[in-house]
């Protein structure tokens, strides 16, 4: 059973190409991509298709920011961005918090939203918060934090974890053997691999304990 709608119009002599996953599309050079931005739509664009086997493999051309958010990016393919607009067993079981103006918040269990969703639905500026706050997740691989729409970390986003790691603890439930994740790598995979290891939970409540 496909986890998604391929969609294929013709056109005379060029086709239509549109297919629809959970949280986006992907689409041919027929249709604009700055209208996708503009209407908050996680879209990415393909050229040269006439089918929707040929719009899997091709390279991604362009990407809207609401895609990008959910790990899209131009020259991977088709296939690839496929993966993430169908990220929804990912999200889900993943646990989001950010720590905002020294408070711990800690998404609701089980939801799809991005981060920028989420902090919109509290009423906070988005794109601002992405960039000013320090974020992440918990999943079955460990703790994950980051800022930035480059999941990069600095000296200071790291102090700022540590600070919090105990509230942040408590509240996602983690154990002490829960390994700590600063940054991750954008890839094609639905998975970001992290870019540098801190030590576990435990240890790190030690040495600056």
């Amino acid at each position: 059973m496909k986890d998604h709608e391929e969609h294929v119009i013709n056109l005379g002599p060029h086709n239509l190409v549109l297919i629809r996953a959970e949280k986006g599309y992907i689409m041919c050079g027929l249709l604009n991509i700055d209208a996708a931005e503009k209407l908050g739509h996680a879209a990415c664009m393909v050229t040269g298709v006439k089918t929707a086997e040929d719009a899997r493999k091709a390279e991604v051309k362009a990407c809207t920011s609401k895609a990008r958010e959910l790990g899209v990016r131009e020259g991977m393919t088709g296939e690839q961005a496929l993966k993430m607009l169908n990220s929804k067993d990912f999200h889900r079981s993943r646990r989001m918090f950010c720590i905002h103006d020294g408070e711990v918040l800690v998404a609701p269990l089980h939801t799809l939203m991005s981060h920028k969703e989420w902090f919109t639905s509290m009423g906070l500026e988005g794109e601002k918060t992405i960039e000013s706050d320090v974020r992440g997740f918990a999943d079955d691989r460990g703790l994950f934090f980051y800022r930035g729409k480059k999941f990069n970390t600095t000296r200071e986003d790291e102090e700022t974890l540590i600070k919090h790691l105990q509230e942040i603890q408590l509240k996602l439930n983690l154990p002490d053997d829960t390994q700590v994740h600063a940054g991750v790598k954008p890839t094609g995979e639905t998975r970001y691999p992290p870019k540098k290891k801190l030590g576990t939970i435990g240890k790190l409540k030690q040495l600056y304990s």
